[in-house]
Protein backbone atom coordinates (compact mmCIF):
# COMPACT_ATOMS: atom_id res chain seq x y z
CA UNK A 1 0.00 0.00 0.00
CA UNK A 2 3.11 2.45 0.48
CA UNK A 3 1.76 4.41 3.05
CA UNK A 4 5.24 4.74 4.45
CA UNK A 5 8.06 6.94 2.59
CA UNK A 6 11.65 6.78 3.73
CA UNK A 7 13.71 10.27 4.96
CA UNK A 8 16.78 11.58 6.52
CA UNK A 9 17.06 14.28 8.65
CA UNK A 10 20.47 15.56 9.19
CA UNK A 11 22.61 15.86 12.71
CA UNK A 12 25.82 17.11 13.74
CA UNK A 13 27.55 13.18 13.74
CA UNK A 14 25.74 12.67 10.63
CA UNK A 15 22.30 11.23 8.80
CA UNK A 16 19.22 9.74 10.93
CA UNK A 17 17.42 7.36 8.51
CA UNK A 18 13.50 7.23 9.22
CA UNK A 19 10.25 6.06 8.10
CA UNK A 20 7.50 8.34 7.75
CA UNK A 21 3.63 9.07 6.90
CA UNK A 22 3.05 9.79 3.52
CA UNK A 23 -0.10 11.46 5.21
CA UNK A 24 0.79 13.98 8.13
CA UNK A 25 -1.82 14.05 10.99
CA UNK A 26 -1.03 17.45 12.48
CA UNK A 27 -4.23 16.74 14.93
CA UNK A 28 -3.10 14.24 16.42
CA UNK A 29 -0.70 12.96 18.29
CA UNK A 30 2.08 11.13 16.17
CA UNK A 31 3.23 7.81 17.68
CA UNK A 32 7.20 7.69 17.86
CA UNK A 33 8.90 3.25 17.31
CA UNK A 34 11.93 3.02 18.25
CA UNK A 35 13.57 -0.91 17.25
CA UNK A 36 15.29 -3.24 19.22
CA UNK A 37 19.34 -2.60 18.52
CA UNK A 38 21.09 -3.86 16.81
CA UNK A 39 18.52 -3.66 13.98
CA UNK A 40 16.68 -1.47 11.63
CA UNK A 41 12.88 0.31 11.57
CA UNK A 42 12.59 -1.75 8.48
CA UNK A 43 11.27 -4.66 10.52
CA UNK A 44 8.00 -2.26 11.64
CA UNK A 45 7.16 -1.37 8.25
CA UNK A 46 3.82 -3.70 8.18
CA UNK A 47 2.81 -2.30 11.46
CA UNK A 48 3.46 1.23 10.06
CA UNK A 49 1.68 1.00 7.37
CA UNK A 50 -1.31 -0.18 9.28
CA UNK A 51 -0.97 2.48 11.81
CA UNK A 52 -0.09 5.40 9.03
CA UNK A 53 -3.79 5.41 7.92
CA UNK A 54 -4.99 7.09 10.99
CA UNK A 55 -2.04 9.39 12.40
CA UNK A 56 1.71 9.88 11.74
CA UNK A 57 3.97 7.35 12.72
CA UNK A 58 7.89 7.97 13.00
CA UNK A 59 10.42 5.10 13.07
CA UNK A 60 13.70 5.96 13.00
CA UNK A 61 17.13 3.82 12.74
CA UNK A 62 19.44 4.34 15.86
CA UNK A 63 22.69 5.92 15.21
CA UNK A 64 24.76 3.23 13.97
CA UNK A 65 22.06 1.33 13.14
CA UNK A 66 20.03 0.65 9.61
CA UNK A 67 20.74 3.15 6.87
CA UNK A 68 21.49 5.91 9.93
CA UNK A 69 25.46 7.10 10.46
CA UNK A 70 27.51 5.61 13.33
CA UNK A 71 28.22 7.67 15.88
CA UNK A 72 31.37 9.09 16.58
CA UNK A 73 32.85 6.69 18.89
CA UNK A 74 35.76 3.82 18.80
CA UNK A 75 35.09 0.03 18.74
CA UNK A 76 37.14 0.78 22.52
CA UNK A 77 34.69 3.02 24.00
CA UNK A 78 31.23 2.41 22.75
CA UNK A 79 28.28 5.13 23.29
CA UNK A 80 26.45 5.07 26.51
CA UNK A 81 22.59 4.38 26.49
CA UNK A 82 22.05 8.23 27.41
CA UNK A 83 24.00 8.64 23.74
CA UNK A 84 21.25 6.95 22.14
CA UNK A 85 18.57 9.11 23.89
CA UNK A 86 20.45 12.19 23.54
CA UNK A 87 20.29 11.71 19.57
CA UNK A 88 16.33 10.70 19.42
CA UNK A 89 15.66 13.94 21.37
CA UNK A 90 17.71 16.30 18.84
CA UNK A 91 16.25 14.16 15.61
CA UNK A 92 12.51 14.81 16.62
CA UNK A 93 14.00 18.20 17.48
CA UNK A 94 15.35 18.39 13.84
CA UNK A 95 11.98 17.26 11.89
CA UNK A 96 10.32 19.59 14.37
CA UNK A 97 8.07 16.82 16.13
CA UNK A 98 7.49 18.19 20.24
Amino acid sequence: MNLVKRAFADLEEGQVHYWVSRTLYPDKLPLLFLHPGPGSARIQAPLLEQLSTSRTVIAPDLMGMGDSSAPPFSEDCPPALSYYGDAVERFLDVIDVQ
